[in-house]
């Protein structure tokens, strides 16, 4: 009826697992309107955006932005990255260890400058060169940038479902698969 919610997802399960910025600019162009669900306008942390916790102790990939990573102005056509230019802190929802951009001070100062540690990781990673078929290269990546980003953080899982939905091309570009038939060549 008029005036009632919508609870219906427009999006592919793979673009639901991007952050709110992407989510927002794909709704906006594929279907012209600007997403106001809880997710995207609510206070919940963007957990897509996990990073690993900085502090010995915990090690979680549970470092996330405190809210939506999106812009204050809600524009929708702004890139991911001038979003994340946004984000002015990550907490731990494992430990509740926070960080802050530039130089840490009391007990943080141990921190001092992991947030511009994750955005650089975040950055290189989402500028990788998208190969039709293959995906992005991670092996490309400096190790370093890859250890700061989660496990469930939105670019592994992006590039994990490419290559679950790619998969009989990426393993025939990698020689894994006989080129006759569908069917795995036996190890």
């Amino acid at each position: 009826e008029e005036g009632e919610q919508l609870s219906w997802c427009y999006l592919p399960y793979w673009k639901q697992l991007w952050p709110t910025q992407l989510r927002r600019k794909e709704l906006h162009e594929s279907w012209g309107f600007l997403c106001r669900c809880p997710r995207c306008e609510g206070s919940c942390p963007e957990e897509v955006m996990a990073y690993r916790c900085p502090s010995p102790a915990c090690g979680a990939s549970a470092l996330c932005p405190v809210g939506p990573c999106s812009a204050k102005s809600s524009d929708p056509k702004l890139s991911h990255l001038a979003a994340m230019q946004k984000i002015d802190s990550l907490r731990c929802l494992a430990c509740g260890v926070t960080v802050h951009p530039g130089s840490g001070e009391g007990e943080a100062a141990e921190f001092e400058g992991y947030l511009e540690r994750c955005m650089i990781a975040e950055t290189e990673v989402f500028n990788l060169p998208w190969r039709c078929g293959l995906g992005r290269d991670l092996v490309a990546v400096e190790p370093e940038s890859l250890e700061v980003l989660g496990e469930l953080h939105w670019l592994r899982a992006d590039q994990a479902s490419h290559e679950v939905e790619n998969a009989p091309g990426i393993l025939r570009h990698r020689g894994l698969l006989d080129k006759a038939g569908p069917e795995l060549m036996a190890a």
